[in-house]
């Protein structure tokens, strides 16, 4: 989550389901992810704006990413954000992503 994002709401909603679904696992969490650009939000972007803005923004944080991954995220709409974030983690080293979302907006 964007730091300016986070003074606006102080939780991050991805990371409240990333830490249950560790607890569940037996798994470590790790805070893999940087977002980089600080792009516009993907509210009220087309799906094509969704994915260029989605590719620009994510990037591995430092260290190798583990063999297989959950990535978790709060809502999936077009599935751009998974898709970067994907995309970056096996940059990172990961064999395997495997994606967790609470909600799907249609």
């Amino acid at each position: 989550m964007d730091w300016r994002r986070w003074f606006q709401r102080p939780y991050n909603p991805s990371e409240l389901i990333a830490r249950e679904v560790a607890h569940e696992l037996g798994v470590p969490l790790v805070r893999g992810l940087i977002d980089a650009a600080h792009g516009p939000r993907q509210n009220g972007l087309t799906r094509e704006e969704r994915a260029t803005n989605a590719a620009a923004r994510y990037r591995r944080g430092k260290g190798r990413a583990p063999r297989v991954v959950v990535l978790v995220d709060d809502v999936w709409t077009t599935g751009a954000t998974a898709a970067a974030c994907t995309r970056a983690l096996k940059q990172g080293g990961a064999k395997r992503v495997y994606l967790v979302t609470a909600a799907r907006k249609w």
